[in-house]
């Protein structure tokens, strides 16, 4: 059974427990060759737009329980440890009708973070409101890429120099973020590509991150990342360019390296990236750059960034003791990639109890009325001593 929640400073003997099999992981991830210490700082960040968003993402369902409030909620991750938050800018609700998109709770949510000197990610994806969708509902079925690139150029615009990097589109090689799933990457080819220059001229100081893809195939259900991703820059299995694509540029490449139900280390199958399999997700991109299909704007190696990650707590497969060993693995795992530039942990707070029914989702390192979850203590207690990281309020990588 999961470990029960508590707040930090409780003495327990299953705490001593913990720590002594934490200090073992420890141990192991500080006896690795100096790669990962010698690596740049490695943004530490966080997403929870229900938390920072909450009248647009809040839990509509729940009874009514303490919440945190945003500036909490913030200073909660400034004590992690964290340097960049993530915001969802999704296009059907800031913008439902034909018109300009009301991206006042965005701005608030972002000067808030500034605020606690901490850099901002905005992802700009779908679904398209029912205006800009062939089926004249919300949906992501062929979303109008004109349209959507006019939605990415008016965030960027409202948020100008205040905005590090901004990220396209959400897991398209997962089936129910893009479709028809046969077109996904041609689509995601196109709503990139518009995308990308709307931002680049409206935000030109600003990140553009490509991807952002699920982790796996089978057996899920979405489209492997690296045959998705060979998809969308024109390559064939070989690394091949195929047909009279233009190159596409980014300024990083998203992916969100999940295994929740299994091992950090578990690498998924040939087509897959997670923790376990980083290595062949650059081994890709350095090999679409050499093919002429992928390249950065000054000519550097592409960099990635894990900007979706995290397990589950409360999970019968995965109690919370093992939980805080893998999210120290997984974060070992990340620093000795050098390439990697961020890695963002997703939802800060588990969701409020909910009426009749379990939580969906949740990946909480506090509980939903903000008491710190065992995981949180170890990230917070051991994350500098595994990784040089980003400091609050300093350049970000």
């Amino acid at each position: 059974m999961p470990a029960s929640p508590h707040r930090i400073g409780a003495q327990t003997v299953g705490t001593y427990v913990l720590k002594a099999a934490l200090a073992v992981v420890l141990a192991a991830a500080l006896a690795v060759p100096g790669a990962a210490q010698a690596r740049p700082p490695l943004a530490l960040g966080i997403q929870d737009d229900a938390l920072l968003l909450p009248a647009l993402y809040g839990y509509r369902d729940a009874r009514p329980a303490p919440r945190m409030a945003p500036a909490r909620a913030l200073d909660e991750a400034r004590a992690l440890g964290v340097s960049v938050v993530k915001l969802k800018a999704e296009w059907s609700s800031f913008q439902p009708a034909n018109g300009p998109p009301a991206l006042t709770a965005l701005s608030d949510a972002v000067d808030l973070a500034r605020s606690r000197g901490m850099a901002v990610m905005v992802l700009v994806t779908g679904p398209a409101p029912a205006w800009a969708a062939p089926a004249h509902r919300r949906s992501a079925w062929r979303p109008d890429v004109r349209a959507f690139a006019d939605f990415a150029a008016a965030v960027g615009g409202a948020l100008r120099g205040r905005v590090q990097s901004y990220a396209v589109w959400n897991e398209p090689n997962w089936p129910s973020s893009l479709r028809p799933r046969a077109l996904a990457a041609a689509r995601y080819r196109a709503l990139y590509r518009r995308a990308f220059a709307a931002l680049r001229a409206a935000d030109p100081g600003a990140r553009v991150l490509l991807g952002n893809l699920a982790p796996m195939g089978d057996p899920e259900p979405s489209i492997p990342p690296l045959r998705f991703l060979r998809r969308v820059l024109c390559l064939d299995d070989r690394g091949r360019r195929v047909g009279r694509c233009d190159p596409l540029e980014a300024d990083g490449v998203g992916l969100h390296p999940y295994t929740l139900r299994w091992r950090p280390r578990y690498p998924g199958r040939s087509g897959d990236a997670t923790t376990g399999s980083l290595g062949r997700f650059v081994r890709l991109l350095d090999a679409a750059t050499a093919a002429g299909a992928l390249r950065t704007r000054d000519g550097s190696p592409m960099p990635v960034d894990l900007v979706e990650w995290a397990f589950h707590a409360n999970s019968r497969q995965i109690p919370e003791r093992r939980r805080r060993e893998f999210a120290v693995t997984g974060l070992r795992l990340a620093c000795a990639q050098p390439r990697v530039r961020s890695l963002v942990w997703y939802q800060l707070a588990g969701p409020p109890p909910t009426r009749g029914r379990r939580p969906s989702w949740d990946t909480g390192l506090l509980t939903h009325t903000g008491i710190r979850r065992p995981t949180f203590t170890a990230l917070q207690t051991h994350g500098s001593a595994l990784c040089p990281l980003a400091p609050i309020g300093g350049p970000t990588p």
